[in-house]
């Protein structure tokens, strides 16, 4: 199993837009264990990788995901110099390469998740939601998925919360501690800490027992995971 895992943050944000097709080209390129991505549906159904429900922050549009068609989507980012890419294309890129999270925003973007992911027969993809019902709906579906929920608290006891189904755990960083941690251990469940953005909080972390950390700055990082003789 790796460990001190390096997952870029909706791609590499830092150095390209949150969520674009480059965005997860460059954080593959710069070496990460792990690229995370939302998930959102169009007008049309498409399943695409964009974080707000508005596209007003990111494409200066003051409407919803849902009511724009995929085509306009894509020729709105394109007018502002990225692509705004389906999760399809997402997990092309990143197959062979690295890990896969897909942060699920949406209940109705569960069904055709499931559709496209049964296409693959396997991956290494980790569907994860704060909706904890997605990654489970998702799982006993396409049984090879890996199965996270995210926090942004500190729960009272992991083994109440968690579902044996589950892998991995995205806890804010505020709230990772030792005892959290050695919980988690005994569960056989991966902790990754969200967002990490400096080198001595990783490194706090990472010596604390987390497996990962998902980062904005990537670059950051992967030299450092590239000399620690990573293996699968």
């Amino acid at each position: 199993m790796r460990s001190r895992l390096v997952i870029g943050h909706r791609g590499a944000p830092s150095v390209k837009v949150e969520n674009s097709l480059e965005g997860v080209v460059e954080a593959l390129r710069l070496g990460v264990d792990g690229v995370e991505v939302d998930v959102r549906t169009t007008k049309d159904r498409s399943l695409v990788a964009f974080h707000d429900q508005s596209l007003s922050r990111i494409l200066g549009v003051n409407k919803l995901v849902g009511e724009v068609e995929f085509d306009e989507l894509r020729g709105l980012g394109q007018a502002r110099g990225f692509t705004v890419p389906t999760i399809e294309e997402v997990l092309k890129a990143v197959a062979g390469k690295a890990m896969v999270v897909l942060d699920v925003k949406e209940l109705k973007a569960v069904r055709g998740l499931i559709e496209l992911l049964k296409e693959m027969e396997e991956g290494e993809v980790v569907v994860s939601s704060f909706d904890h019902r997605v990654p489970l709906m998702v799982k006993r579906e396409v049984p090879f998925v890996e199965a996270g929920i995210i926090l942004s608290a500190r729960p009272l006891s992991l083994s109440r919360l968690l579902h044996e189904e589950v892998s991995y755990l995205f806890l804010r960083r505020d709230y990772v501690d030792p005892e959290l941690l050695e919980e988690a251990r005994g569960l056989e469940v991966s902790v990754c800490a969200w967002v990490v953005n400096d080198k001595g909080e990783a490194e706090r972390l990472w010596s604390m027992g987390v497996r990962g950390i998902v980062t904005d700055v990537p670059q950051l990082f992967v030299e450092r995971g590239r000399d620690r003789g990573l293996s699968a």
